[in-house]
């Protein structure tokens, strides 16, 4: 005889299995079995694995693989490559449950190139102002921890502005420049 054979405890957990993944779909099927088997239910992995597998609700085994291959995808958006710190920041977004069914969520700046965190915003919301408050804490921090920003400098360094002030005000008064001038040419004639 050949299957599909009768499966009775998949088929029993599978109803809530399938809460708890869909609540859960950042966690893996053990991960679910542990939070069902504290709540009171009875889930070996294996079975709720293959309940879970059969309703597309598993990650796949080259998961891995491909969370590769969108790092790879990210490293190849920067037509130039970050060389230093404060030229590319990364912004994330976590959620954490607390013990009286509530939900925290945290909003972190990293550094791309050296990787330091650069502030922290805690909230129960998630949206445009708290991304807003995400990054004036992180420009606070960085401003602490490397001085207050300076302009970007224009044109030609101030020495070069002295120097060319200098040559038009010996033009405007008429004397020599201080610099040697170079010998004259020798004119040879023949005869």
């Amino acid at each position: 005889m050949k299957g599909p054979w009768p499966t009775p405890a998949a088929d029993r957990i599978e109803p809530t299995a399938i809460e708890y993944a869909d609540r859960f779909p950042q966690w893996g099927s053990r991960t679910i079995a542990t939070l069902m088997r504290i709540d009171g239910h009875n889930a070996p992995d294996s079975t709720l694995y293959r309940a879970l597998k059969r309703t597309g609700r598993v990650r796949e085994v080259d998961y891995q693989a491909e969370g590769r291959q969108h790092a790879e995808a990210r490293r190849a958006a920067f037509v130039v490559p970050p060389s230093g710190s404060n030229q590319v920041w990364q912004c994330d977004f976590t959620e954490f449950e607390t013990r009286m069914g509530g939900t925290l969520r945290t909003g972190g700046i990293a550094d791309y190139w050296s990787k330091p965190e650069l502030g922290y915003h805690v909230a129960t919301t998630q949206n445009h102002r708290d991304a807003i408050e995400t990054v004036e804490l992180a420009l606070a921090e960085t401003e602490r921890l490397l001085g207050p920003p300076q302009a970007p400098r224009r044109g030609h360094r101030p020495r070069d502005r002295r120097r060319r002030a200098g040559r038009a005000r010996h033009r405007q008064t008429g004397r020599a420049s201080t610099r040697a001038a170079s010998p004259p040419s020798s004119t040879v004639t023949r005869s």
